[in-house]
């Protein structure tokens, strides 16, 4: 488990050492605009299934996604005009949504996702050029981590930990982000508030 300690707002070098981990199938922990999250390449069923044993959560659940725009939503989900309509109401926010998933990705339920507004998670993304996989970093049902320190006391005596850690004090972590179901728009559902 390797650090990265980040002392006032992300430097290039800082997210090119972040985006070659995750390009290489390795599992960070950052802190996002909600809470601290272990992310991953989405298309990494190597990472997926690293995350689901750090967090000793089943293999089939699925997790929040963290696009860098409208486009890239797209191309993995199924997003009508009034999702869309409605989406540019909420995002970029702490919001996510869940949507029908495309087929080739061959997810029968829907999909969770989240465009953050945080310009560091942002680049990162873009630079990934696909979305990360973000949940909570916690084993499954305790409460989140919401600091790098946390984190490093947890997993510092088990056999599996997070690739990287990534310290940054000046972010602030609070809250997980709530979770709208907007498959039907007819019928909205609040799933986590």
């Amino acid at each position: 488990m390797e650090t990265l300690q980040i002392e006032k707002n992300y430097n290039s070098k800082e997210i090119k050492v972040i985006v070659d981990y995750l390009k290489n199938e390795k599992v960070i922990a950052i802190a996002t605009d909600t809470i601290y999250g272990f992310s991953a390449k989405f298309s990494s069923h190597v990472a997926r299934k690293k995350i689901s044993k750090l967090k000793n959560r089943s293999k089939k659940q699925y997790f929040v996604i963290l696009i860098s725009s409208l486009n890239m939503l797209r191309n993995y989900c199924i997003v009508s005009s009034s999702q869309e309509k409605y989406l540019k109401k909420i995002w970029p926010g702490n919001i996510s949504v869940i949507l029908q998933a495309k087929d080739n990705l061959e997810i029968t339920v829907g999909l969770a996702v989240r465009f953050p507004k945080n310009d560091y998670l942002l680049k990162i993304i873009r630079q990934v050029k696909e979305p990360i996989i973000s949940t909570s970093v916690n084993i499954s049902g305790f409460p989140s981590i919401l600091k790098g320190e946390e984190i490093l006391e947890k997993w510092q005596f088990v056999k599996d930990k997070p690739d990287l850690v990534v310290l940054d004090k000046e972010v602030a972590c609070g809250k997980a982000s709530q979770i709208i179901d907007i498959r039907d728009m007819k019928n909205i559902k609040i799933i986590r508030k």
